[in-house]
């Protein structure tokens, strides 16, 4: 009962830690942390600190609550051999600094519990940690009475080496980027050829042209790009229909079984579903004029605009005629998905119940999921899709995804991963492309030809080049040329 953990949510320093040897005496020692403590260190600290008091009941000792001797300037060895910058002062005070001075650790000289408390809350020792992010700043302090072993054992947890599990949507964007372009650089950093300058260093070299006209490649992390693109297909002159809802765009194609909407805000009406987000693409097809939807297609916000119209221009081909039964015979026209990637060299392994195709040289990959629901749980969204392509960043981090049912034509995936595989450049605004995808891509200039592009050093790194009689089908074997 000498240790005590206490956990005040309301607080700006929710975590409290309290050591007293003896309940009829005071305190020895407390510290606090605040917030934005990533839990990872806490459990890590804490595990350390559980160890410790197991060694004094073993031992029959107390360091854990008054020390064992050990000059408190041990405690931050270990931060000096990870090369941070240490100076020290006079009566124990010191400062350790790490490599990129994102944290700072001081330790004021050594004052008794007297004149620490006189010190309006100033503890002796305090860990501040990145406090020029507000959205990730944490802090921790202890008392001037901690012994070292305890120091020693939080700086031990400050150094947590392992990666964390976030959701993109919850790390501000200089983090995001910054931990990108650190992987990336990692993953890259034996590279032989000369790489091209990375999208953000361009930004940053040159402010002044973030609205000019510039190449990017990979196209799949190119970002949605001019969304009007998109739909081009989908005119009047086609016979498309085109209007606007509270939440919504549409597009109903001539023979009106088939519907593309845009969502354009998130319906705020409370549900216990989960909605798509703003920007998201949902196709949804019918068999007959104002029949139950069949199947349907969702295409996350960041799904570049030549992915979405080159659907959508098959869907404007397909629907040509304007009769139902001719747009389903069109769309259901179509070769084997799964052996035409294989012959394109996508790669194939099955776990448990889906079947997952990876592109040869890039993070694509496309999943069939071999469960076998009802329709209506299927665009209800109670299962899982049965297609699934996703582009990713790395390995951990997703750009977009497309999700399609049991009963979306095939074609529509295969020109969807077709889009999405091409070794061509992709034309952007250096702004429209997202910011947690430049550590990723590489941006031409737009004068570069896109044939000799797609034979640039980025090429021939990432992915094969196509023969000049190939289509930029992914479901064509590729030859590597030079």
């Amino acid at each position: 009962m000498g240790v005590r953990v206490v956990y005040a949510p309301d607080r700006p320093e929710p975590w409290g830690i309290f050591a007293q040897r003896d309940l009829f005496e005071g305190v020895n020692w407390y510290g606090s942390v605040s917030r934005n403590c990533p839990p990872e260190i806490l459990h890590t600290f804490f595990a350390d600190l559980a160890e410790s008091v197991e060694r004094d009941a073993v031992a029959d000792t107390e360091a854990v609550f008054i020390g064992n001797g050990q000059p408190v300037s041990d405690a931050f060895q270990l931060l000096t051999d990870d090369g941070w910058k240490i100076s020290a002062a006079d009566r124990g005070a010191l400062r350790a600094t790490s490599d990129d001075g994102r944290v700072v650790v001081t330790t004021g000289a050594q004052r008794t519990p007297k004149e620490e408390s006189a010190a309006d809350g100033a503890l002796r020792f305090v860990w501040n940690v990145a406090p020029g992010i507000p959205e990730v700043s944490w802090s921790a302090q202890f008392s001037a009475d901690t012994p070292a072993l305890v120091i020693a054992a939080f700086n031990r947890a400050l150094l947590y080496r392992d990666p964390l599990i976030r959701y993109t949507s919850s790390l501000p964007t200089e983090v995001l980027a910054r931990s990108q372009a650190e992987q990336d650089a990692a993953e890259h950093h034996e590279e032989s050829r000369p790489a091209l300058p990375r999208a953000a260093e361009l930004l940053a070299a040159s402010p002044g042209l973030s609205e000019s006209e510039v190449l990017v490649v990979p196209a799949h992390l190119a970002g949605p790009g001019d969304r009007g693109r998109a739909v081009s297909a989908l005119s009047r002159a086609n016979g498309w229909a085109e209007s606007t809802g509270a939440t919504a765009r549409f597009w109903d194609s001539p023979c009106a079984t088939v519907r593309v909407a845009l969502l354009l805000r998130t319906d705020p009406e409370p549900s216990s579903r989960v909605r798509p987000s703003e920007g998201t693409w949902i196709i949804t097809g019918a068999e007959e004029a104002l029949a139950a939807p069949l199947w349907q297609m969702h295409l996350s916000p960041h799904t570049p605009a030549e992915v979405v119209g080159a659907v959508t221009s098959l869907l404007a081909r397909a629907s040509t005629e304007g009769h139902p039964a001719a747009t389903r015979r069109a769309l259901n026209d179509h070769t084997a998905l799964s052996s035409n990637l294989i012959e394109g060299g996508w790669s194939r392994e099955q776990h448990a119940h889906v079947i997952r195709y990876t592109h040869p040289s890039l993070r694509i990959s496309y999943s069939h999921s071999l469960h076998s629901f009802s329709r209506h749980e299927e665009l209800d969204h109670n299962c899982p899709s049965t297609h699934q392509v996703s582009s990713a960043l790395d390995s951990r981090l997703t750009a977009w995804t497309l999700a399609g049912t049991s009963s979306t034509p095939h074609v529509l995936i295969s020109t969807a991963l077709e889009a999405a595989a091409t070794p061509e450049p992709v034309r952007r605004t250096r702004d429209t492309v997202p910011r947690q995808f430049r550590p990723f891509i590489r941006i031409l200039p737009p004068t570069v030809p896109r044939a000799s592009a797609a034979r640039s050093g980025n090429a021939v790194t990432t992915r094969p080049a196509l023969t000049p009689d190939a289509a930029p089908n992914p479901t064509t074997p590729r030859r590597r040329t030079r």
